[in-house]
């Protein structure tokens, strides 16, 4: 169950800014992220999403990787050359420096 809050000698213009923080932190918890509810004496809350954000869409992350793939990716992944098999690496190579 849930339970009215009322807040006496509170202004208009503190409800609208305190729905327009709550709306925020809604967002937030959308979001995937915590958020904590904080007042001069310490922190009273910390509020976590539901199920943890563990992945995002392509868009969310795309400023990150600002330049053009590499045109030869596919290519010099297919080369025949490439060893892709798993090795010791304490073993001694006589070809490290080729």
């Amino acid at each position: 169950s849930t339970t009215p809050a009322t807040f006496p000698n509170v202004t208009d213009d503190e409800l609208d800014e305190r729905e327009r923080l709550l709306e925020d932190a809604c967002r937030r918890l959308e979001n995937g992220e915590e958020v904590e509810i904080v007042y001069p004496d310490g922190r009273i809350v910390r509020i976590a999403p539901r199920e943890p954000k563990t992945w995002v869409k392509w868009s969310e992350v795309a400023h990150l990787f600002p330049h053009e793939p590499d045109p030869e990716w596919e290519r010099d992944m297919e080369m025949e050359a490439f060893d892709h098999s798993p090795r010791d690496p304490w073993e001694r190579r006589d070809d490290r420096n080729s």
